[in-house]
């Protein structure tokens, strides 16, 4: 019961983020004939090389919809807003000049430190073995176990990369990311 009432959230947050998202551009409704705006779309290729993941770019996407950086037009003017579990919060940066919105998204995106998932056990072995590959390698990690508290030694070991070190690990084999099936 607790899943079904879990998955239910979890599928209401995702609607509801995208109904904010797509909420505030009511009055723009995109021509199925236009282009993707390249400048846009090359900002977003970009971003995704360097590994980012906290970023949403209205008209073309990003790698999730919540708990993101936003650039969206919105009224004739560029926004950057923050959006987490469906809420959009109030512009942080606003202008009606394209290339002035972009620079200062592109720098506040950079700004941010982008954390994946690198691994997901309940094996101290695996998980300690990974920590010492990622620090021979010189690869900054953030350990963040979640522990059980309905059960002793039930811990789940979680450890997370920034930015592009993403494709590093993928490199070293170990069949990184390790995301392993947790019962």
């Amino acid at each position: 019961m607790k899943k079904v009432l879990l998955y239910i959230l979890i599928l209401f947050a995702v609607y509801s983020c995208k109904m904010v998202v797509n909420s505030d551009n009511k009055n723009e409704t995109p021509n199925k004939n236009s282009t993707i705006d390249k400048e846009l779309k090359k900002l977003y290729d970009e971003f995704i090389a360097e590994g980012f993941n906290q970023f949403y770019i209205e008209g073309i996407g990003g790698p999730t919809s919540d708990g993101i950086e936003i650039l969206g037009l919105n009224n004739g003017k560029w926004e950057i807003s923050y959006i987490e579990r469906g809420k959009k919060s109030t512009p942080t940066f606003s202008s009606q000049n394209k290339k002035v919105a972009i620079d200062f998204y592109k720098k506040h995106v950079y700004s941010i430190k982008h954390h994946h998932l690198a691994v997901l056990t309940r094996s101290e072995e695996k998980a300690t073995e990974i920590k010492m590959l990622l620090d021979t390698n010189n690869i900054e990690f953030w350990q963040n176990d979640i522990l059980s508290y309905a059960e002793t030694r039930n811990k789940v070991y979680r450890l997370f990369v920034f930015n592009k070190d993403i494709f590093r690990i993928k490199k070293l084999g170990k069949s990184l990311p390790l995301i392993e099936k947790l019962k």
